[in-house]
């Protein structure tokens, strides 16, 4: 009850004080002890395709500090990496964040584990669709139980090999989280497998995993596998062979699918070709149609236009008639009043001329009648009596 008390008010301390933004996992467990320094090892090989290095901590229980053994595990699906966990030193308290499962490996306080977790990122292998590619440079592979083809050789650079810290902050590795880590621990995470929790517990009832026994080097510092994964392994692989089974039948089936929806597209692509031809020829039909339309039209258009210019030139004949017409007209009006004027000045002359003419005759009658008058005077007497008369009248 003691110790539980401690554990709730460490904790209560970390809330209420905030805990810095490379904090992003859920802290479990906060004390005031620092965790040892991690003890070195060799890694077992790896059991078989398919597993993935889970690297050994410092855990922590009412006995204090304990050893998990690194171990290789099977992750819960494929394409999971796994993000171990890590202490962190804030506040004058020692705050445990848990590991997990994801697609990318986030944060785990710069801690060197060793074995491809090299304090940022995880260097020891990747996915590459359902299998685990191994990088053998950081990892002890016997191509006797893994695949060649699954295998590569990639040499990391390690800058923190000498320094031992199992814990994050200061006095420990003084390391915060890339941007990179920050997203991938704010992404989807897997909690540990039931078979990785059973490793932890296993390794808290075994008393000379405890610090306080060892003083620093346990007994146990990394197992092949742990409990359950071969039998999980073992239904693993075969239900992996069924699914391969499934695999195959799905892709033939697939195959088959994808042949018949070719040939009914096919079928489908012969009809739309044959339809959308009697479509192209109605269509070059009614094009040619068109275009007899068309030339009809425009020969109809070329003769009306033709006409068009006929009646034109036509009707500028016509004006052209006319305009001489009316000149002529003008021309006969201006004849008759030169005419008319002539006839006008004839007449005059005429009148003119009968004036002299009477005047003449009766300056002849006068002439006559002196002549008479002179050769015989009684007939003179007469005369002036006619001509008096005559002037009476």
């Amino acid at each position: 009850m003691k110790h539980l008390l401690k554990y709730f008010i460490a904790f209560a301390l970390i809330v209420a004080t905030g805990v810095p933004s490379n904090a992003q996992v859920n802290v479990s467990i906060s004390i005031r002890t620092a965790p040892p320094e991690l003890p070195e090892y060799s890694q077992p090989y790896c059991p078989g395709e398919g597993y993935l290095w889970m690297p050994g901590y410092w855990a922590y229980d009412e006995g204090g500090y304990y050893w998990v053994p690194g171990a290789w595990v099977l992750p819960p699906d494929y394409g999971l990496l796994w993000t171990p966990g890590y202490w962190y030193f804030y506040n004058g308290y020692f705050s445990w964040h848990r590991g997990y499962w994801s697609r990318d490996v986030g944060y785990y306080g710069g801690i060197d584990y060793g074995y491809g977790y090299t304090g940022e990122g995880y260097y020891g292998g990747r996915w590459d669709g359902d299998r685990f590619m191994y990088n053998r440079a950081v990892n002890h592979i016997n191509t006797a139980e893994i695949n060649n083809n699954y295998v590569y050789n990639n040499n990391v650079n390690i800058n923190n090999r000498n320094n031992r810290s199992s814990y994050n902050g200061r006095g420990g590795i003084m390391a915060t989280p890339t941007r990179q880590q920050q997203t991938a621990a704010r992404g989807n995470h897997v909690q540990a497998t039931p078979a990785q929790l059973a490793h932890i517990s296993d390794a808290r009832t075994n008393k000379s995993q405890f610090a306080s026994v060892n003083h620093g080097h346990p007994g146990i510092l990394a197992q092949p596998t742990i409990k359950n994964d071969r039998a999980v392994r073992g239904n693993q692989i075969q239900t992996n062979q069924q699914q391969q089974v499934n695999a195959s039948n799905q892709r033939k089936q697939a195959q088959a699918n994808q042949q018949q929806q070719r040939q009914q597209q096919v079928n489908v692509n012969v009809s739309n070709q044959r339809k959308q031809t009697q479509a192209n020829q109605q269509q070059q039909r009614q094009q040619q149609v068109n275009a007899s339309n068309q030339r009809k039209q425009a020969q109809a258009n070329q003769q009306q236009q033709r006409q068009q210019q006929v009646n034109a030139s036509n009707q500028r004949k016509q004006a052209q008639a006319n305009q001489q017409q009316q000149r002529q007209q003008q021309v006969n009006v201006s004849n008759q009043r030169k005419q008319a004027q002539a006839n006008q000045q004839q007449q005059r002359q005429q009148q003119v001329n009968a004036s002299n003419q009477r005047k003449q005759a009766q300056a002849n009658q006068q002439q006559q009648r002196q002549q008479i008058h002179a050769q015989h005077p009684s007939v003179q007497q007469h005369g002036q009596g006619e001509d008096k008369k005559n002037l009476k009248r």
